[in-house]
């Protein structure tokens, strides 16, 4: 097998629509960890209201950031950066 060699998946694909989708895909990762982690240390038995609301905002932030990840994810594979033939052959 040869190694793939890395190029744009398209040529309408820029650099810098690539840095903003690689941007949005990297902050989508943190948000998750955000989420979660905010969670984790907010959730415990008899909360107040207050706690309910932080923990109603974590799970949104948890959820637009998934959704983020996801869709920019896919983009990244397609349509931009390295294309699908790059990462069918990459072990994960």
């Amino acid at each position: 097998m040869g190694t793939p060699t890395p190029a744009l998946a398209s040529d309408t694909a820029g650099p810098v629509g690539s840095a903003i989708l690689a941007w949005i895909h990297f902050l989508g990762i943190l948000g998750v960890a955000g989420g979660l982690v905010t969670e984790r240390l907010v959730i415990k038995k008899n909360m107040s209201v207050d706690e309910e609301n932080i923990i109603n905002g974590a799970d949104l932030i948890y959820g637009l950031s998934a959704f983020s990840l996801l869709i920019s994810g896919y983009f990244r594979v397609t349509g931009y950066a390295k294309g699908w033939d790059f990462y069918k052959n990459e072990p994960i």
